[in-house]
């Protein structure tokens, strides 16, 4: 059946990286070799032989000739027509006979659809004297609950996969403040204290100037989460939200289907009812479901009559408490964020099991109980781990390999339902 189907898993992994210290020694090698080559009679001069070009294709050397590990992760989605693998052209290695060769290394610039990057002078210094890097994260909200607790543990992971000396930092405010944030940004860039950069955004535009400054500065940025597709920046890792929201509407409509339960009246509700990522998964929800019923009929939805709940667990709870108690007919309610724990707490403590459902973004073990309890029908974990753990690997790629990618690249969402909810482990932060 189409439920027994839905259910991903990511295929989040690392790329496989290019092998550039291999070619580097090569280089070394046919440097030595002409220089033995000349006879006393010789002029002395002359020069090396080019390299071969590098091929930083991700498939095309195994990890283990870069000394990168695999970062906990799978084989890396097929890029979706949206995405390009760019290969910057291998420096030029020229050297006298006489002279230490040139070692080959990643480039100081690239060609980028916005036109071309050239990498901060201090940070190409510290890669030529292997100094510490700073690879930093900057999360919305940094506090117990707040998605930088679960990205820095990718962040950290995919940083620690590099044979460099690497400090993976995870930035932000305690709570959501957008211009806290930025402003944390805006310090650091202006410190010198960014080698690389990943941005969590929650709204497009307001990150577009932040994000600039930090290219413009020679700082590789990336974006996480939420895009900033008008900026500078490299690559966005995240998922496609109004697909993956359409996903979890289909999802519902047929579990609600094979069971014979009649679906009369939907709802959705939402943290941040401007928030461009949470408007995508409602629209995409409110398609999914409508085309399994279509005669279902909407409470509210992204455009009409929908209120922002916040994100204090303690507010939440209340709010939400007070929307069910004020629309007990709502028949399947979705949520786009973590309030919908309180979301499902609320239909349990109300003793609404059979009555009211729910489905939306966000997954863990407690959400794992209230789908064997019937309250949760699908729950999508969001993947914020495994997106700043590829925007970490983007950063080691970049700088100690000379690859990148552009363009949105989409990772896959996992889907939890009452047929998988017990052959995943939910804890671990690659599964929420």
């Amino acid at each position: 059946m189409f439920l027994q189907l839905v259910s991903q898993v990511w295929g989040l992994g690392l790329p496989r990286r290019g092998g550039v210290r291999g070619v580097a020694v090569a280089a070394v090698l046919a440097v030595a070799l002409l220089a033995s080559g000349c006879g006393s009679g010789g002029d002395g001069g002359g020069s090396a032989p080019s390299p071969a070009a590098v091929e930083s294709s991700p498939e095309a050397v195994d990890a283990s000739d870069s000394g990168v590990g695999d970062g906990g992760g799978g084989d890396e989605p097929a890029p979706e027509e949206s995405e390009e693998m760019v290969e910057a052209p291998p420096a030029a290695a020229t050297a006298a006979p006489t002279a230490a060769p040139v070692p080959l290394g990643p480039p100081h610039t690239a060609e980028l659809p916005w036109g071309d990057f050239a990498l901060a002078e201090r940070i190409a210094a510290k890669l030529a004297d292997g100094q510490q890097l700073n690879f930093v994260l900057s999360a919305n909200a940094t506090g117990s609950g707040g998605s930088g607790e679960v990205m820095g543990l990718g962040w950290e992971q995919a940083a620690s996969g590099f044979g460099a000396d690497i400090n993976p930092r995870v930035i932000g405010p305690n709570s959501a403040d957008r211009a806290a944030q930025i402003e944390t940004i805006d310090s650091l860039i202006g410190s010198g204290s960014i080698d690389c950069l990943a941005v969590e955004v929650d709204d497009p535009a307001a990150f577009v100037e932040v994000i600039d400054r930090a290219v413009d500065a020679g700082i590789p940025t990336f974006t996480v989460g939420g895009d900033s597709a008008d900026s500078k920046r490299f690559a966005f890792y995240g998922l496609d939200d109004r697909a993956a929201g359409k996903l979890v509407g289909a999802v519902a409509g047929e579990w609600a289907a094979e069971r014979r339960i009649l679906m009369r009246k939907a709802a959705v509700l939402t943290a941040n009812v401007d928030d461009p990522r949470y408007q995508a998964r409602m629209q995409g929800f409110v398609e999914g479901l409508l085309e399994i019923h279509s005669g279902i009929e909407f409470i509210n939805g992204p455009d009409m009559g929908i209120e922002s709940l916040g994100f204090d667990p303690d507010e939440v709870y209340a709010a939400t408490e007070a929307w069910v108690l004020a629309n007990p007919d709502a028949d399947m309610i979705f949520h786009t964020d973590q309030g919908m724990a309180q979301l499902a707490r609320v239909i349990a403590d109300q003793l609404l099991y059979g009555d009211m459902y729910t489905s939306g973004f966000h997954m863990n073990e407690d959400m794992a109980n209230y789908l064997r309890d019937g309250v949760v029908v699908a729950a999508v974990a969001q993947g914020l781990s495994n997106q700043a753990n590829s925007a970490g690997a983007a950063c080691g790629q970049f700088l100690l390999q000379g690859a990148h990618e552009t363009g949105h690249v989409v990772q896959e969402p996992l889907i939890a339902t009452e047929s998988n909810v017990d052959t995943v482990d939910w804890t671990q932060p690659e599964n929420q």
